[in-house]
C-alpha cells in the first residue's frame, strides 16, 4: 500500500494553496497573484468544469432537462431549444451566480459555430460539420 504525506490537511487546503498568492515572474520582477487561477494554469479548465457542473446540476437544472440537446465543453456550451424566450432563459442563466456572465450566439444563416467546428442545416434537415476557423 502506498502512503503519500500530503502537506495540506483537505482537499480545499490544497486548492486554495494552489490558486491564492500565486508566484510568477514579469519584466524581470517577482509579482503575486492573491486570488484567481493564474493565466495557462492547468488547474483553469479543471475548476471551470467544476463551477459548471455545479451550476448544471443545481441552479440550471430544471431548465436544462427539457431541451433537446444540451453539450458543453468546459466553459462552451451547444444546446438546441424550442423557445421564443430566448432573453428570459439568459436572463435566468445569468442569474445562476453573481461571478458568471453567459453570453448567446444564435445560428446565423442556418449556421452555428462551437468550438472549431461549423454546423449548418442542411435543405433535408441534416447537420453538415465543416471545420470554423475564428477571423483574425
Amino acid at each position: 500500500m502506498l502512503r503519500l504525506a500530503f502537506v495540506c490537511k483537505t482537499w480545499n487546503d490544497f486548492f486554495m494553496f494552489c490558486t491564492y498568492n500565486a508566484q510568477f515572474k514579469f519584466n524581470e520582477q517577482l509579482c503575486r497573484q492573491k486570488d484567481n487561477v493564474a493565466m495557462g494554469s492547468p488547474l483553469g479548465p479543471w475548476f471551470a468544469n467544476v463551477f459548471m457542473a455545479k451550476l448544471e446540476n443545481n441552479q440550471l437544472k430544471s431548465s436544462i432537462q427539457d431541451w433537446v440537446l444540451y453539450r458543453r465543453y468546459v466553459d462552451d456550451i451547444l444546446c438546441v431549444i424550442n423557445t421564443s424566450e430566448i432573453n428570459e432563459l439568459l436572463s435566468k442563466f445569468n442569474a445562476a451566480h453573481q461571478y458568471i456572465t453567459f453570453t448567446l450566439e444564435m445560428k446565423n444563416d442556418k449556421m452555428l459555430a462551437f468550438l472549431d467546428v461549423c454546423l449548418s442545416r442542411g435543405s433535408d434537415g441534416s447537420v453538415q460539420r465543416s471545420v470554423h476557423r475564428k477571423a483574425t
